[in-house]
């Protein structure tokens, strides 16, 4: 009878201690998986901020255009909204086509650029916020 309760003991303690290790592997999967979503979304939104200055430095604000109005995560993910001044762009090449653009962290102040002086002055070393150089 004794035997009996003691087997029953133990296998009190070995389930809680099974129910505590599931515990640990169910709450680490769980942050695992909100990491990675969270690690998705900086992804996107840095895919996104990389086209756009990939395509700024080619001089092609109409890609940027054509890719915020097609993806909502690229529009929110970008620093800026742009625009073409006019609905349909008059010049016979894009180099001097203007767009509207508003930079999201400067309190909304708004420029008026072209493809031309994108291309022209995008490349470039930049100092950031924390001294770090980087090259565009």
């Amino acid at each position: 009878m004794q035997e009996k309760k003691l087997s029953q003991v133990k296998k009190g303690i070995e389930q809680h201690q099974i129910d505590a290790v599931k515990a640990m592997v169910q709450v680490t999967l769980d942050v695992i998986h909100e990491e990675e979503q969270a690690k998705q979304v900086i992804q996107d939104r840095l895919k996104a901020l990389k086209h756009d200055l990939t395509d700024m430095k080619e001089g092609r604000l109409d890609r940027i255009v054509e890719r915020h109005e097609l993806s909502e995560k690229a529009r929110d993910g970008s620093v800026f909204d742009i625009h073409p001044l006019k609905e349909q762009q008059t010049s016979k090449t894009h180099w001097y086509d203007e767009y509207c653009v508003k930079i999201k962290d400067e309190a909304n102040t708004e420029y008026t650029v072209n493809n031309s002086l994108c291309k022209i002055y995008s490349p470039g070393s930049y100092k950031l916020k924390d001294d770090t150089i980087k090259y565009a």
